[in-house]
């Protein structure tokens, strides 16, 4: 009954309630409960999607659901209330602080879970008579080798160009332009259809670049993403559920944390960007060294000093909905979808708005909650989406705005992530709509430019394959 994947998953939950004997003081016993059943939750989805047997290609629902165990349920079994301090003054506070992690918080992420899976499941009725996209059935392999390497260049250039990234509409172009040609780059490799100099090019200068920069810069979300969509792709090509755990646990447990642990020993930006990729890549030595030194008394206390708390602290957004549970609305009133309002005027394109307004959200929210010093005005504060949900409307808003985004998922599942289609639709579809498991900012941010990114990217590859690589020739994928 249980094998493979869908036997991980249901051992996971057997152990789920082992969370509650490392349970902190500060999380009410009730609470911890119903994280673990926040987990249970989470876990049921992605058992749900593994035991289907029409499921879609690649898992859009589950991802989300395991974005909110990491993110909410996990955090409160392994995090300290230390790391969190009051700062500012006793008349003006700021920063995020709290005393308990309480029932209703965490009752708030199980509803959210749980209304997440229920409007994905009651919209899949809904949205069965969705237009699917669909690319020409007969693709000329070479002409779209061509097309690939193309913009896997135009997303590096874009990438290590700072006037390219200062440009809003550039960047919408390029996140799913350069997922697109480096998913379809590493499908070509797994089936062999690469030549041993694209191999090459592929492994040691297309991915290396694309995470140096990000290295460069000192930033791990992306490097972290960039791997989960590669991890995903191999998953969907070959099942091999533990080649991946392994993958996973050595990034997870090695590079991850040593390349945290690197930016301790920046003590200041270099002039040059030659200097200081040097820099880099010198902590990054000194990190893994450190980091490998585990039996070493220097060793272990850095490593366990500067890696645990960083990287825990940044995947507790649970604290965040606890402060904003504490704060509203005692102090900050419900804002009745204030917040929602950017959604608007971000469907317009700064091309035909130039002087629309900056999306800033994420300074606002630390104004208002004085999560940021008064003084601030350069540090954003990311919003997920069930926080925004709740300043905005309350539990009642959690509800209905979770299964909301269940019917939203259902939605651009069945246009872009359907069995039937062709391996190029669904990396085409994957690379448009991966990000969106990570609800990590703010609405506006993250759905206000969709629609034109989806109309321009969707219709970018259309054209770009009807008139470039249409001629008769190799399938991409097998018939």
């Amino acid at each position: 009954m249980f094998r493979g994947p869908a036997a991980l998953v249901f051992a996971a939950g057997l152990a789920a309630p082992a969370l509650l004997l490392v349970r902190p003081d500060f999380v009410e016993p009730v609470a911890a409960w119903l994280f673990v059943a926040s987990v249970w939750a989470g876990l049921v989805i992605a058992y749900l999607y593994l035991r289907d047997p029409l499921r879609p290609p690649l898992p859009f629902l589950p991802l989300t659901g395991f974005f909110y165990i990491i993110f909410f349920a996990l955090p409160p079994f392994v995090i300290s209330r230390e790391w969190w301090s009051n700062g500012g003054t006793i008349e003006e506070p700021s920063g995020i602080f709290f005393e308990t992690i309480t029932s209703k918080t965490a009752l708030l992420v199980l509803i959210g879970l749980l209304m997440l899976a229920a409007g994905y499941y009651a919209g899949r009725p809904l949205v069965r008579r969705a237009p699917r996209y669909r690319l020409p059935v007969a693709v000329s392999w070479p002409r779209l080798r061509i097309l690939l390497w193309l913009c896997a260049a135009m997303h590096l250039t874009y990438l290590y160009l700072p006037a390219a990234r200062a440009m809003s509409p550039v960047g919408q172009a390029m996140a799913p332009i350069g997922l697109f040609a480096i998913g379809l780059l590493f499908v070509a490799w797994y089936r062999g259809q690469l030549r041993d100099v694209e191999k090459i090019i592929y492994w040691a200068v297309l991915i290396p670049f694309e995470f140096l920069i990000h290295v460069y810069e000192g930033l791990i979300t992306p490097i972290i993403l960039l791997f989960l969509f590669l991890i995903t792709l191999y998953w969907y090509l070959s099942r091999k559920i533990g080649v991946i755990l392994t993958l996973v646990l050595f990034a997870a447990l090695y590079i991850f944390p040593i390349l945290k642990l690197s930016n301790v020993f920046i003590v200041q930006d270099s002039p040059t960007v030659a200097s200081r990729v040097s820099d880099k890549m010198g902590a990054i030595g000194l990190a893994a060294l450190l980091f490998s030194a585990q039996g070493q008394e220097e060793g272990s206390a850095v490593a366990g000093k500067n890696v645990a708390p960083p990287l825990l602290r940044r995947l507790a957004l649970v604290v965040v909905l606890q402060f904003c549970v504490d704060q509203t609305p005692e102090r900050v009133a419900y804002l009745k979808g204030e917040t929602f309002k950017n959604l608007l005027t971000n469907l317009v394109p700064r091309v035909f708005w130039p002087n629309k307004p900056t999306e800033v959200m994420g300074q606002w929210f630390g104004h208002t909650y004085r999560i940021l010093h008064p003084g601030d005005r350069v540090t954003s504060i990311n919003l997920p989406w069930i926080v925004e949900f709740y300043i905005n409307f309350g539990p009642l808003g959690v509800a209905v705005g979770m299964g909301l985004v269940g019917v939203l998922l259902a939605l651009l599942e069945r246009m872009l992530l359907q069995p039937e289609m062709s391996e190029l639709e669904i990396v085409t579809g994957w690379a448009l709509i991966f990000r969106l498991f990570y609800q990590e900012s703010n609405l506006s941010l993250m759905l206000g430019g969709f629609i034109t990114q989806a109309v321009f990217f969707l219709g970018f590859v259309w054209i770009a394959i009807r008139l470039f690589c249409r001629p008769s020739g190799t399938r991409v994928s097998p018939p």
